[in-house]
């Protein structure tokens, strides 16, 4: 029996911070995000939330979620000041507990020449 997996995944950027910059991605909305016209628009198709990231600094990042659809407060559900290790690929992801998510990278002392930050939501 073949199980497929539903997800819908962005590119929130390649273009590598600066000495101790930050970036904050998009905020996503976890219940229009390719949503069904089967769900209600207070529930949400997808189990978790999670990105990618790779830079060739260290620094850290924050998978953020709110229910808040101006932005804000946001809490960091996954991802409290993890370490991001140069040229290591590294995965976080959360259980969907919030409507709206973002990711917020801050780059080390050293500037980035690479950066690559991807959000998806996952159905399973």
């Amino acid at each position: 029996m073949a199980v497929g997996i539903n997800s819908n995944y962005w590119l929130e950027t390649v273009t590598p911070l600066g000495a101790n910059g930050t970036f904050t991605s998009t905020t996503r909305d976890a219940y229009g995000a390719g949503g069904s016209a089967l769900l209600p628009a207070t529930a949400s198709q997808w189990a978790y939330a999670s990105f990618v990231l790779l830079a060739d600094q260290t620094g850290t990042v924050l998978l953020q979620g709110s229910q808040n659809p101006s932005g804000g407060p946001w809490y960091t559900v996954a991802g409290t000041a993890s370490n991001i290790v140069a040229n290591t690929p590294l995965y976080l992801f959360s259980p969907v507990c919030f409507q709206f998510w973002q990711v917020v990278v801050t780059n080390g002392a050293t500037p980035q020449t690479k950066l690559n930050l991807n959000f998806a939501f996952t159905s399973v």
